[in-house]
């Protein structure tokens, strides 16, 4: 249906700029509708990236970009066109057609330019998915099995507790996640029940739930060193186990590496940001590497992991690619147990009941 909106825009906008063509309006409205185009363009890129990156398909997202602005690259064609006819004296020749294939290519390289330099502004906006749910949080208030958990002012979050817990599991979530309504639908889905024997504590990301702060790859670490340091001071005899989940992967690995775990858990986990983002995109190569501003390279930080380790991923991982779940494992200087499922989505690894089965297995089958 967006497609077919895209169709009729590109077509209306070209109508448009041939009747100004033809009936010598103004120059100046020659100009409009070709920059009214391009920020079309734009806005389609980025409502793919942000409403279609999770969105299951066949087709690579560059693949879904592409077609997208397909009609609207036919249409800014067809606008140049008329633009440098109506400014240059020529006739339809061969000298005009080369006028007319370097201005489109000038066009096409100024916005690659505007998208590249906009993707460097506006990566939080493309990669996290900050949201609250102030229902789930009430209800959370009034369950006696859930602690109201603030650190340092800034970071909200939960903590549930269970009987005779003899360690505790922090959760770093993907993207989308906030902690009040994940414990509530683990809860839901009885998830917790294969935890009866630790503790459960997920802090949220920076501007989501009741968290502080802005959004950067330094205020997720500050966050994760705060929550390694809150949960190692406040339960010093039990056991801590790292969980990381998507993009949480990053920040789990990240405190692993600072700290000694006694376990390192990943939920389709990816082996940096650089690779992830080209994953989608393959132009982040060379110096257009540098326009990523969330490295996060989990594989230099696990490779200084010494603690046991598991890694879950799944072929049908439309999100995170498969492949770079493996180039993570064959950075760890340890050996990894890795679980790989055939059935699960990305959405699905961090709410199935098998998953969590496989990790409470793997927990109590490390040595004491």
């Amino acid at each position: 249906m967006q497609l077919v909106w895209i169709l009729l825009i590109a077509a209306a906008i070209t109508v448009i700029e041939i009747l100004i063509y033809h009936y010598r309006l103004p120059r100046l409205f020659l100009f409009i509708f070709p920059l009214i185009n391009i920020c079309l363009e734009i806005c389609v890129v980025f409502y793919i990236l942000r409403q279609q990156a999770l969105v299951t398909s066949f087709y690579p997202l560059w693949i879904r970009i592409g077609i997208y602005l397909l009609p609207l690259l036919i249409s800014l064609f067809i606008m140049t066109g008329f633009l440098v006819r109506r400014y240059v004296k020529l006739e339809y020749t061969k000298p005009f057609r080369h006028i007319v294939y370097r201005l489109f290519a000038f066009l096409l390289i100024s916005m690659l330019l505007i998208f590249l330099t906009t993707i460097y502004f506006a990566q939080e906006y493309v990669i996290f998915y900050p949201n609250a749910s102030p229902q789930d949080r009430d209800m959370l208030m009034t369950d006696k099995a859930y602690e109201r958990i603030s650190i340092d002012s800034q970071y909200a979050g939960w903590l549930r507790k269970a009987e005779n817990a003899d360690s505790i599991i922090v959760y770093f979530g993907g993207n989308a996640q906030n902690t009040s309504a994940l414990c509530r639908e683990y809860d839901e889905s009885g998830i917790f029940s294969y935890m009866k024997n630790s503790y459960f504590l997920s802090i949220d990301y920076p501007s989501y739930g009741d968290s502080k702060g802005s959004l950067s790859q330094e205020e997720l670490f500050k966050m994760a060193d705060a929550v390694l340091h809150y949960a190692r001071h406040r339960y010093p005899n039990k056991k801590l186990y790292i969980v990381g989940y998507s993009i949480g992967t990053g920040m789990a690995s990240y405190a692993a590496s600072k700290s000694t775990p006694d376990a390192l858990i990943l939920l389709s986990p990816y082996n940096n940001g650089r690779d992830l983002f080209n994953s989608y995109f393959p132009v982040f190569y060379g110096p257009l590497q540098h326009l990523i501003r969330y490295p996060l390279t989990s594989d230099r930080y696990v490779h200084t992991v010494t603690c046991p380790a598991l890694v879950i991923l799944s072929n049908q991982d439309t999100i995170v690619s498969p492949s770079l779940s493996r180039r993570l494992i064959e950075c760890f200087t340890t050996p990894v147990k890795t679980i790989q499922f055939d059935t699960l989505d990305h959405g699905d690894i961090a709410m199935s009941k098998e998953v969590w089965k496989t990790i409470i297995r793997f927990l109590h089958e490390l040595p004491e």
